[in-house]
């Protein structure tokens, strides 16, 4: 009987470590490399984005060199992250050269390095000579596997954006906790020590419920209430490496400067990517805009307002023209009853520097007050008899002057008077 709980015992630990060949995901494409993540910034793409062709090639140029830069500091990172685990080698991890081929291989690879631990405790189990004994053994190396396995899968996962995939990891990550906390602490505070190593080859479980509690904590190690905890366990760790090989949506909003490349990139936070492909992108953008905002031309518009507050003469004509092109004119009819189109302000420039607006000017026509028709019919009248040469009747009785009368009078009077006035001086002296 003996013999058989060994064989059982043996059986569980080696079906730990084989990688079932059904749970390895075939896919050519490698989203890790810097390859992928240039595909995705070419010359043409940023053209067609609006970028000069000179604008293009030194923003493909430095995101180039951003991806290359990026790519290789992520893989060192993820090496030294696998190398930090205890059993993974750092030989073969730093051999791997792109990130999605180390998660593969540590997927591939993890099970083997655990033979030496499997070993140690197969050989323990056959030297034990209670049934207590190998099932204590067999508890405590695989409690101490399962916090291990699960704490290093939620570590390998936990900068990965959240995801279907990631949800059914971390629940079952839960329910292999769930089983721990239910086990754990009730199987180490009835005596049975931690690390298998320590437990007696003779050794008699004396907490509560005895022998046949251990056993029942036994039997729970494979599976309870349909959970298949073995299964979580071996591959827990291979599906948190090669997680990072399903596409995801990663959270926060993209930034941008450059209004070009943000056009170019309108629709990438709003739809998934392979993890490492979306990891890339996100990383090398803040740089690459800020280069994309020095190259790209500015846009601005022109708009036509009819200058009203009141009416609505025509919509405003709006039109978006880059920087140092011409002014666009206003292409509609121009008219308002009872006013005189007197042009734009201000004067319309010849090109496009900035935002601005023009607005219609307008001149009230001043129309003459109208008259009754009668009266201006009278008027006319009037108007035309005055205009009309009368016939000049010659006076009878006077004949044209000529002013020869009026003169010879004053001339004769003249001399009387003179006469006169010499005759009297005469007389005088004549007396004296």
């Amino acid at each position: 009987m003996k013999k058989i709980q060994k064989l059982i015992c043996f059986v569980f630990l080696l079906a730990l470590s084989i990688t079932p060949f059904s749970m390895v995901k075939a896919d050519t494409q490698d989203y890790s490399t810097s390859e992928s993540a240039k595909e995705i910034i070419t010359e043409e793409k940023l053209q067609e984005a609006g970028f000069s062709p000179e604008a293009s090639k030194q923003l493909k140029d430095k995101a180039d060199i951003l991806i290359d830069e990026y790519v290789s500091q992520r893989l060192t990172a993820l090496k030294a992250k696998y190398k930090g685990y205890e059993g993974f080698p750092s030989s073969t991890i730093d051999q791997q050269t792109t990130a999605e081929m180390l998660d593969q291989f540590i997927k591939d690879n993890f099970h083997s390095w655990t033979t030496g631990r499997t070993k140690e405790i197969t050989e323990a189990i056959n030297a034990a000579t209670t049934i207590d004994a190998v099932y204590g053994i067999t508890l405590s190396a695989n409690i101490d596997a399962r916090k291990g396995n699960i704490k290093i899968a939620s570590d390998i996962i936990s900068d990965i954006p959240d995801s279907p995939e990631k949800q059914t990891v971390l629940a079952d990550i839960g329910l292999v906790q769930n089983w721990l906390d239910k086990w754990t602490s009730v199987l180490f505070t009835g005596g049975l020590p931690e690390d298998y190593k320590d437990i007696p080859l003779d050794y008699k479980y004396t907490g509560e419920g005895g022998s046949a509690f251990l056993k029942e904590a036994f039997n729970s190690m494979k599976s309870e209430n349909g959970v298949n905890f073995k299964d979580i366990t071996d591959n827990i760790i291979g599906r948190a490496s090669t997680l990072r090989k399903n596409e995801t949506k990663s959270e926060g909003t993209i930034e941008f400067k450059s209004n070009l490349l943000k056009k170019l990139f309108e629709d990438w936070e709003t739809t998934s990517h392979p993890f490492y492909l979306d990891d890339t992108i996100r990383h090398i953008l803040p740089e690459l805009d800020e280069l994309a905002l020095t190259l790209e031309v500015a846009e601005y518009t022109v708009t036509y307002t009819d200058g009203t507050d009141n009416e609505s003469i025509f919509p405003n004509q709006v039109f978006v023209v880059k920087d140092g092109e011409a002014t666009p004119k206003y292409d509609s009819d121009i008219t308002r009853e009872g006013y005189t189109f007197k042009g734009w302000t201000p004067a319309i420039s010849d090109t496009v520097t900035a935002n601005t607006t023009y607005t219609a000017q307008w001149e009230k026509v001043v129309e003459q007050e109208s008259k009754d028709p009668i009266e201006q019919n009278t008027s006319n009248s009037t108007s035309n008899n005055a205009n009309q040469t009368k016939p000049t009747v010659p006076n009878k009785s006077t004949l044209p002057k000529t002013g020869m009368a009026s003169n010879n009078i004053s001339l004769f009077i003249g001399f009387i008077s003179l006469f006169v006035g010499f005759r009297i001086i005469f007389s005088k002296k004549q007396k004296y």
